[in-house]
């Protein structure tokens, strides 16, 4: 078996649907098997992904873990390679598995790689523009030579030239070992020998922070693209900007907002910043343009302010 797709659900409505169908019709020359662990969904995820001929296992709601579930999937299946999605990540077209598959192929030394993702076309304006921004930045020159261009590929690693900085420099050490499986893939031998802590949250980044640290290979994928984007309430993102905060806090030590003056900085700067994109749209109204820039300010404000909390929760 060449690869095994695991995917967490958790009443995954009619999303799930539309992912259940691509990855059905995956075409290439690589054999695969799709494993499904729901937690307690209440619609009909557990018969679609029957009806689709994946594998289902239920586990209850309570045993759930976003580590040790990922780790109870991946092995239960048999796959050369171990994917990672989300019930809300759709690839984008039918040779997304082979995008993957061949890129890791021919990259042996890389023991994980992580693909691209696209906002869904009716995603908010802000998250349009830091999703287009954050994957090219994946794309860019490394000064300090822990990145390389194979092909269209990029490959990240730590090494004697880079090691310094990325002991210094927490903002370094964040993009060598970004880490994302909404949108992934492992090779099970490195699977093998370092699988995902069994952690509440941020499960990703602290395997590849590990598997960098460990002498690892990461490469990025942008050929193997998904459509992963959301629009939460409002007030949904302070719980969530607080947890993504605080375990990077964890796992790195680092913060954009150490004090209240960074915190202020950062929401001005940002709100600038999407401000300059969303005016730039020719698309939009100025009834629309006005929106979405206090929609840009709210969204910082919130993100920020949970930046600062969580740092100033961690240093107690």
């Amino acid at each position: 078996m060449d690869a095994t797709i695991v995917i967490p659900v958790k009443n995954g409505g009619s999303r799930f649907h539309e992912v259940c169908d691509i990855l059905r019709r995956q075409t290439g020359p690589y054999s695969y098997e799709v494993i499904v662990v729901d937690s307690g969904s209440t619609d009909d995820s557990v018969t679609v992904a029957k009806d689709a001929g994946f594998r289902v296992y239920e586990i209850p709601p309570k045993d759930f873990g976003h580590g040790k579930t990922r780790v109870y999937g991946a092995n239960l299946g048999t796959g050369k390679y171990i994917i990672f999605i989300t019930q809300d990540a759709l690839p984008t077209d039918e040779e997304w598995l082979s995008h993957f598959v061949s890129a890791m192929d021919n990259m042996p030394q890389v023991a994980g790689a992580f693909g691209r993702h696209i906002p869904y076309p009716d995603c908010n304006l802000v998250d349009q523009q830091m999703l287009e921004l954050h994957f090219a930045n994946f794309l860019g020159e490394d000064p300090y030579g822990g990145s390389i261009a194979l092909g269209d590929n990029r490959l990240f690693h730590l090494y004697d030239g880079n090691r310094e900085h990325y002991r210094d420099d927490a903002g370094y050490r964040q993009w060598l070992g970004f880490f994302s499986d909404n949108n992934s893939i492992i090779r099970r031998d490195a699977w093998e020998i370092l699988p995902y802590a069994d952690v509440d949250f941020a499960e990703d980044q602290q395997w590849a922070a590990a598997a960098i640290e460990r002498g690892f290979c990461k490469a990025y994928i942008p050929s193997a693209v998904v459509y992963h984007s959301h629009d939460y309430p409002m007030a949904d993102y302070k719980k969530r900007y607080y947890d993504d905060f605080a375990s990077v806090y964890k796992i790195h030590g680092d913060t954009p907002c150490p004090t209240k003056s960074a915190m202020n900085h950062k929401i001005l700067g940002d709100t600038k910043f999407n401000c300059g994109y969303i005016l730039r749209r020719k698309d939009l109204t100025w009834i629309k343009k006005i929106y979405w820039c206090f929609y840009a300010l709210r969204r910082n404000y919130i993100r920020y302010h949970a930046a600062y909390r969580a740092a100033c929760d961690l240093r107690k």
